[in-house]
């Protein structure tokens, strides 16, 4: 598993594609439409494109892809 550090209120969007875990926003896009995104720790979908990042966060990106994402 991947371990990000970011400041808070950054897109997620931007930290993904920033540290080349997604190739571009468009990838992006299309996970959240598809729901390929999901939050576990939460335990929910990733449903909003825009969303920032507030708390640290544990994401599952496709099928494969797992990244966990800690606020400085």
């Amino acid at each position: 598993m991947e371990e990000i550090k970011c400041s808070t209120g950054e897109l997620l969007s931007e930290v993904l594609v920033k540290n080349k875990i997604l190739l571009s926003k468009s990838e992006w896009r299309r996970l959240v439409l598809g729901q390929g995104a999901h939050d576990l720790d939460k335990n929910t979908n990733i449903t909003d494109q825009n969303i920032k990042i507030t708390e640290n966060l544990t994401l599952k990106i496709g099928k494969k892809r797992f990244v966990k994402i800690t606020t400085k």
